[in-house]
């Protein structure tokens, strides 16, 4: 848990920055609604806190942390993602609900770009 300070009054928000994902990791999204249900995959570029994404102590009510990644499509060059995580624990792209699979991670896994 992180603690927030506003004003007078202290809030422990979760701490999503401890959950496991690492720079260079694929996962897999999909919206949860919408035109669009296909499976994408991206990865892992940056995880940032929301202080490091240049934002207020208040944010941390709604969101825990950033994931910056790009997707990875043979079509077309990457396209850059910032993935929200809500202290509800859902992820958001573009304030829409996606699902995200993990895919096996490697330390020794070296990006292809």
């Amino acid at each position: 848990m992180t603690k927030v300070q506003i004003g007078r009054k202290s809030y422990e928000v979760p701490d999503m920055l401890q959950s496991g994902i690492n720079i260079g990791q694929r996962f897999t999204f999909k919206p949860l609604s919408g035109e669009s249900m296909r499976e994408r995959q991206a990865v892992v570029t940056r995880v940032l806190s929301n202080l490091e994404e240049g934002f207020g102590p208040e944010v941390g009510f709604y969101i825990a942390n950033w994931v910056e990644a790009h997707e990875v499509s043979e079509a077309q060059p990457p396209t850059e993602l910032v993935f929200g995580r809500g202290t509800d624990g859902d992820v958001y792209l573009d304030g829409r609900a996606v699902s995200i699979t993990l895919l096996p991670y490697s330390s020794t896994a070296r990006r292809s770009d």
